[in-house]
């Protein structure tokens, strides 16, 4: 595997950059939105709709609509309401009460290590986070990391992108925006599936085992594999970017 040419980084922020365990945050995070916007047809009915229209985000393959607008759309379908509304809650929940739930992550130095290693060799900079969140509920998780929005050179969410991983097209429309090949860039993620498939174009991939996600389905093959402290080795190898 040819590692010369690469001059750009994609990175997975929750089980890569941050230590968060989705399988136990999901359900605190969706109680906790339910609890504060408060639907006056019943939490059972709201917790319903926000899952159904988070996984249409997922399932969807319509490059005309963006992520945020295939959520609202199935959301508002669901629960009767205007997207004006919704957006307005949704945004005074991101910024008063997502907050606290910082405590459910941890902290990793070797995180910002990589980020710091990367940017001193003139890489440009991707946060490949799945793009089902806005992007105010993405910059707080940076906080968590101890990393910052202006660390990175672009940001995926569901604001501007119209795919989500594992769907090729996700790691495509982030080339396209970013102009880049995919013999110029490696992807970072511990998601055995949803990162990995970034190879099915070409990419090159670093699989991270620290909180490894494995599954059922048949994963896509990997070019590298071990921990993040080996990831930040490997970095420090790499030539510097052109």
């Amino acid at each position: 595997m040819k590692t010369n040419k690469l001059d750009t980084l994609l990175m997975d922020l929750d089980g890569t950059l941050l230590k968060l365990d989705m399988d136990s945050f999901l359900p605190k995070y969706m109680d906790d939105v339910a609890a504060f916007v408060n639907y006056d047809g019943g939490k059972k009915l709201f917790l319903k709709a926000f899952w159904t229209a988070s996984l249409a985000m997922v399932e969807d393959s319509n490059p005309q609509k963006t992520n945020e607008e295939v959520f609202f759309h199935t959301f508002c379908s669901l629960v009767g309401s205007s997207r004006e509304k919704w957006q307005v809650l949704f945004e005074r929940y991101y910024r008063e009460r997502f907050p606290l739930l910082g405590e459910l992550s941890t902290f990793d130095p070797v995180s910002v290590k990589i980020v710091e290693e990367a940017r001193r060799k003139n890489f440009f900079l991707v946060l490949a986070t799945n793009p089902v969140f806005p992007r105010v509920a993405i910059e707080e998780r940076l906080k968590w990391a101890d990393l910052k929005s202006h660390d990175f050179d672009f940001i995926t969410s569901f604001e501007n992108m119209h795919f989500c991983k594992p769907n090729p097209g996700y790691y495509r429309e982030i080339l396209q925006k970013i102009n880049r090949s995919p013999q110029q860039c490696l992807m970072l993620g511990n998601d055995a599936v949803e990162d990995m498939a970034a190879g099915e174009i070409g990419i090159t991939t670093y699989l991270v085992e620290d909180m490894l996600i494995e599954s059922k389905k048949q994963a896509p093959k990997y070019d590298f594999r071990g921990t993040l402290q080996d990831f930040l080795s490997f970095l420090q190898d790499l030539p510097p970017a052109l």
